[in-house]
């Protein structure tokens, strides 16, 4: 098993550069900025979690249950198919859940990833209760992840390969670095400064007061930058980034396999001295996380007593509480049109530019923009396939009254790419919370009946949508929204035109 994300190299000796660790640095406006987005979104999730708290306690253990599974598929110290991923995290960790969602997972695997899982309660269980972090709590944490890791790979001082056995909860006794793709060496510190940087580590976040996205990505970085462990390092990372959002009342994010890309290389520009790329991240997962929460309700319990009916119920039916949430669905609802207006505009603005574009090889080619929102009759169009895509995303999305959506329609040799860009109400009732989602799909011909056959042109990301609330001002959103709707045109039409050629 591997270490992270490059290989682990082993050497005897390093005269290693290396500089104390310093604190929490202070971030720019933009960062903070864009932090300051969570803070509604942060509450609409708190008061729905106070009204269904069981709906939103299986959320969050999916929420760890995919973490422990995501977290070691980043370490590339296994692999797990997405369909099997999906039956884990809703049914728990056991062979038989595998062997009906048809996949193949070895026992040692899912020893590891239910270790992983333990670890991420322990710390979800620290994060409510006083105790604060310190080294030991640090070292008892590897201990648990790594508990069914008996070894690791590395390349010793003469590039063999070489699986010496891992020490649970105890620091690295060689000194390790990585070389990066370029060939520079990116050196951690020495075996005998891990220690006394460690007490440094604990000590500075224990005096910051910095936004918790900002601790966290600094906790997250330093740590690595420390690499106090053998192997484990980078599981242990995320799960003290955990730690800390928790304790900020914030939903319990993922780090997948979908920004793995991005992830790496955030981690690089903080190794360069940038760490806002990387906090900025940390907020976009932070924001898809909360936005997960929002679920269809769970049925309701019959058991109990009355009392714990009549409360539930009295909670639930508050004059107070409703009018509060009404508000703020009617304040979604105007910046959803304000969006919806901006993307058709956009739209509009490129589909005689595409036009032309693509007539010299068909003349016949043809893009065409349509729009709809909420209270037209058209509103309730494409509800299949938002279904599927929230669905993706792993939120429910509440389309009793359908969406604010915008389509881009390119025809090309007869058959059809169309881009859909939709907002849509996230959770069940009035919860004043939306997201931005879209999708791009290819329209043909079924070859045996002639029917209308579609395809996603592109699987969608943790990072393809974009959370709402109505608090949230329509200048401080678009530029996301404009940003989201380019990447994902410009990958619809490279990926539409290639099924063609």
């Amino acid at each position: 098993m591997t270490d992270s994300i490059t290989t682990l190299i082993l050497v005897a000796a390093l005269d290693s550069p290396w500089q104390d660790i310093e604190g929490v640095p202070v971030v720019s406006e933009h960062v903070l900025a864009a932090l300051g987005q969570l803070t509604p979104l942060q509450h609409a999730w708190q008061e729905a979690a106070a009204s269904d708290p069981a709906t939103f306690q299986e959320t969050r253990l999916r929420a760890l249950r995919s973490h422990a599974i995501e977290t070691g598929i980043i370490e590339r110290l296994y692999d797990v198919d997405w369909g099997v991923t999906e039956a884990l995290v809703a049914e728990g960790f056991s062979q038989e859940v595998v062997e009906r969602a048809g996949g193949e997972v070895s026992r040692d695997t899912l020893a590891v990833i239910h270790d992983q899982y333990e670890a991420l309660e322990f710390v979800s269980e620290a994060a409510r209760g006083e105790r604060p972090l310190s080294v030991s709590f640090i070292r008892e944490l590897h201990q648990m992840i790594s508990r069914h890791q008996e070894t690791y790979e590395a390349t010793d001082t003469l590039g063999r390969a070489a699986n010496p056995p891992l020490l649970h909860g105890e620091w690295k006794r060689d000194p390790n670095h990585v070389t990066r793709p370029d060939g520079s060496v990116l050196e951690y510190c020495p075996p005998l400064r891990v220690q006394d940087q460690m007490e440094r580590l604990v000590e500075f976040l224990g005096l910051d007061t910095s936004h918790a996205v900002v601790r966290a990505a600094w906790l997250h970085h330093r740590f690595i930058s420390i690499h106090p462990f053998q192997d484990g390092n980078g599981r242990v990372a995320r799960a003290l980034v955990l730690l800390e959002l928790l304790k900020a009342r914030y939903a319990p994010l993922v780090v997948g396999r979908d920004v793995r890309s991005r992830y790496i290389a955030q981690l690089d520009a903080a190794n360069e001295g940038d760490l806002e790329p990387l906090i900025l991240l940390l907020a976009d997962l932070e924001r898809q996380a909360m936005i997960r929460q929002f679920q269809a309700p769970l049925q309701p319990e019959t058991s109990g007593s009355v009392l714990e009916v009549a409360r539930a119920a009295a909670a639930k039916l508050s004059d107070l509480q409703r009018a509060s949430r009404r508000q703020k669905t009617a304040a979604l609802a105007k910046l959803a049109v304000q969006i919806n207006s901006r993307i058709e505009a956009k739209l509009k603005a490129l589909d005689h530019e595409l036009e032309q574009t693509f007539r010299p090889v068909d003349q016949s080619a043809d893009v065409w923009v349509r729009r709809a929102d909420v209270g037209t009759t058209e509103a309730g169009q494409f509800h299949g396939q938002l279904v599927k895509l929230a669905r993706r995303h792993q939120f429910f999305a509440n389309l009793t009254d359908g969406s604010w959506w915008s389509t881009l329609t390119l025809r090309l040799f007869e058959e059809r790419l169309r881009l859909l860009v939709a907002v849509v109400r996230v959770g069940s009732g009035d919860t004043g919370v939306g997201a931005v989602i879209i999708q791009a799909e290819r329209l043909f011909k079924d070859q045996e009946d002639q029917s209308p056959a579609y395809e996603w042109l592109f699987e969608p990301t943790e990072l393809d949508q974009l959370a709402l609330t109505g608090d949230l001002e329509f200048e401080a959103v678009w530029p996301d929204v404009d940003h989201l709707v380019d990447r994902s045109l410009a990958v619809a039409i490279a990926e539409f035109t290639r099924t063609l050629g």
